[in-house]
């Protein structure tokens, strides 16, 4: 009876989310493959899941159906003629729209789809001077450029989960836009195949590669090119898409987390299809002399790289003066298109944000779990604070941030921790800042009086599964006054006993500051990530445990150890 409860208890919890996948969890993944550049469809094309071994072949229209397990899927893309290439996130949604790239296409075709991509919007009023430097300041309170995790990309285009988006991305955040949260490094590598071209040398896309990551990490790292994303997918800023191409996600690998640095500032690294003998900013490019400027001619010239790469010109006889004729590497390309500017960053100068211990432990802003967004100009450091150091802004009264910060969270142990600031003791100014804590249960907010504050202040317990973040704004609905100070400390992580299962809404906030809203509850299964099964069926088990266990307390407890 007991031992049969029990297996009834276990199998009402959470089921693995790793299940094979069965007949009836089968779903159909239907698409065509086209020609990127002439969007032809392509027949006999190979398309594979790998992993789980199922693979078709397009049909005479291009056409192609798999059955696939549930959750969106990578398939690889093989036909003859073409650059192997990836679709990544395909679902049983809206049938699949996949492109696979010429070996060889001719310079004709080349020049009709950069042509279609050279347009682009000029940057509202609110985008940085025309050097493309991001501001100073937060790149002087930290060694090196830091790329971020994620880039919030406005799907403007549309996605297989929503493929009705709005058409364009217009100057504000519409309430139907579809706003997704990529891996930078994956974000690139969307990028390059339909900004270049893969079949162009693998110095020019490796140029390429620099130039697109440059471009897109300062509009994040600036606070985004709207409120609600940092880019988006069409020529307001630069083309993303689903599809990948083999040399072009190798130039990504080969160039991954590099940046156009100048002043230890990220370059916003433009680039346009011809920029003709010299540039709008009036950088010499005798490889492009005679060609008539397509785009905006500013930064870096993407015909041009591809001239640099194999020692050729727009216009033979070619005359490259004092740069000589040999071909160039992509590190010659960035700093001669930028001047002034090297190439820095990379995975060997990228500190990772530490996970913290099973008893949690201390954040310092001037650590790598802390980024800073938007104009640097508002950013205030001072040699002061816990640590030796703290970071400060103004608030202001708006609907939307201009500035805001984060501190990220990553666990080594799932479970209930109190979360403190740190508060300068007398520094404090503003008397209503906003804090997001996100937390397994969704997100809390908390307003703090930091005026009242000093030293460590609680923002509440919250329970956390392996990652979080702890979120302020710069911007207020509550009154003004002289003192706008908004102070950014250290965060402190105290581990409490046990997960209290309430979905994290704050207990026990003091010093100054109060509950604005709870987050969600935690009950029931996860529908990804961390199986965490509901604690019910265990506390029921345990009760019939004891219960049997006084009516034949020897038998049951020697069956049951």
């Amino acid at each position: 009876m007991v031992r049969s409860l029990a297996l009834t208890l276990l199998l009402v919890g959470c089921a693995p989310h790793s299940a094979a996948p069965t007949a009836g969890s089968l779903e159909e993944v239907r698409g065509v493959v086209r020609d990127a550049y002439s969007g032809a469809p392509v027949a006999g094309a190979r398309v594979t899941e790998r992993r789980e071994g199922v693979t078709t072949l397009t049909d005479a229209r291009g056409r192609f159906t798999l059955a696939l397990s549930e959750g969106p899927h990578r398939l690889q893309l093989d036909a003859e003629g073409y650059h192997p290439g990836e679709r990544v996130r395909a679902t049983s949604g809206a049938p699949i729209d996949a492109a696979v790239f010429p070996l060889a296409p001719d310079d004709a075709t080349i020049a009709r789809h950069l042509d279609a991509v050279a347009v682009r919007v000029p940057d509202a009023v609110r985008d940085r001077p025309v050097t493309g430097d991001l501001g100073a300041a937060v790149w002087a309170h930290h060694d090196a450029p830091r790329l971020p995790e994620t880039i919030r990309v406005w799907r403007a285009a549309g996605t297989a989960l929503q493929p009705r988006s709005p058409a364009f991305a217009d100057r504000s955040c519409d309430p139907a836009a579809v706003v997704e949260e990529l891996p930078f490094e994956e974000y690139v590598k969307g990028v390059i195949p339909h900004e270049w071209i893969p079949s162009w040398h693998p110095e020019a896309l490796r140029a390429g590669a620099i130039a697109a990551r440059s471009y897109a990490a300062s509009h994040a790292l600036g606070g985004g090119r709207w409120d609600c994303a940092d880019v988006d997918d069409g020529t307001v800023t630069q083309v993303y898409r689903d599809d990948r191409a083999e040399p072009t996600s190798a130039a990504v690998d080969a160039t991954r987390g590099q940046l156009v640095v100048r002043d230890g500032n990220v370059v916003r690294a433009e680039y346009s299809a011809e920029n003709g003998g010299r540039t709008e900013h009036d950088v010499d490019d005798p490889t492009c002399e005679g060609t008539e400027r397509f785009g905006h001619g500013r930064g870096m010239c993407q015909w041009g790289t591809q001239r640099w790469a194999i020692g050729e010109c727009a216009n033979p006889p070619c005359d490259f003066g004092a740069f000589g004729a040999e071909p160039k590497t992509h590190t010659w390309m960035v700093e001669h298109y930028f001047p002034g500017a090297v190439v820095g960053g990379g995975p060997h100068e990228v500190e990772p944000c530490e996970t913290l211990g099973p008893d949690g432990g201390v954040l310092e802003e001037s650590g790598p779990c802390f980024e800073a967004f938007g104009p640097g100009e508002y950013w205030r450091f001072e040699d002061f604070g816990h640590g030796g150091s703290l970071t400060w802004t103004n608030a202001f009264a708006s609907e939307t941030p201009s500035n805001w910060s984060r501190f990220s969270l990553f666990f080594a142990e799932p479970g209930r921790y109190r979360v403190e600031v740190y508060v300068e003791p007398g520094f404090g100014g503003h008397t209503a800042i906003d804090y997001e804590i996100t937390h397994a249960g969704g997100v809390a907010r908390v307003a703090l009086d930091q005026r009242a504050a000093s030293g460590w202040v609680s923002l509440g317990e919250h329970d956390f599964d392996d990652a979080g973040e702890v979120r302020v704004n710069d911007h207020t609905a509550a009154p003004l006054d002289d003192d706008r100070r908004i102070v950014l400390d250290a965060v402190r992580l105290t581990r409490l006993d046990g997960m209290a299962g309430d979905g994290g809404v704050p207990r026990g906030v003091g010093g100054g500051a109060r509950e604005l809203r709870g987050g969600g509850g935690l009950g029931g299964c996860a529908a990804a990530g961390r199986s965490r099964a509901p604690l019910w069926p265990l506390a029921l088990l345990v009760l019939v445990w004891r219960a049997r266990s006084r009516a034949r307390p020897a038998r049951v407890t020697t069956r049951w150890r």
